[in-house]
């Protein structure tokens, strides 16, 4: 369980950084993006540099590729909009999932309140449920 936690982690900062390299702007733009550095962020970047360099490299290429995928069904990755004011990427704490959000990488307009969020599977042998639940509305969440 601690190689799937850590994996996870690791693919979850894999993705955290391929969002930024996706949709920071060129030194030309307007566009301020950042990433929220706390405590989730450390733990899963830690997780990630206890990989060997072979490791790092396939979820850093997995990362890109679904980020690329996730630009193509939501725009405003790839083409940030300046009324969204600055762009936050954050992880989400497991918590969360547990109170039914299930995304663990968020992306934020801080002046719009747009945001964009996404789970991350690797390694993942169980098979879990899709969470649905009478008790959470999707649509608000």
């Amino acid at each position: 369980m601690v190689v799937q936690t850590t994996s996870g982690k690791a693919f979850e900062y894999a993705l955290l950084t391929a969002a930024y390299k996706k949709i920071h702007p060129p030194s030309n733009s307007m566009q301020k993006v950042t990433i929220q550095r706390d405590g989730i962020y450390h733990v899963a970047k830690d997780a990630f540099e206890s990989c060997s360099d072979t490791e790092q490299e396939k979820y850093a290429k997995a990362a890109s590729a679904a980020i690329r995928h996730i630009a193509t069904l939501e725009p405003r990755l790839g083409n940030p909009v300046a009324a969204d004011g600055e762009l936050v990427l954050a992880l989400q704490s497991d918590q969360r999932g547990a109170d039914g959000d299930i995304r663990d990488v968020l992306v934020v307009g801080t002046a719009s309140g747009w945001e964009v969020g996404f789970s991350a599977k690797n390694e993942n042998n169980a098979v879990k449920h899709s969470r649905l639940s009478d008790q959470i509305d999707f649509g608000e969440k």
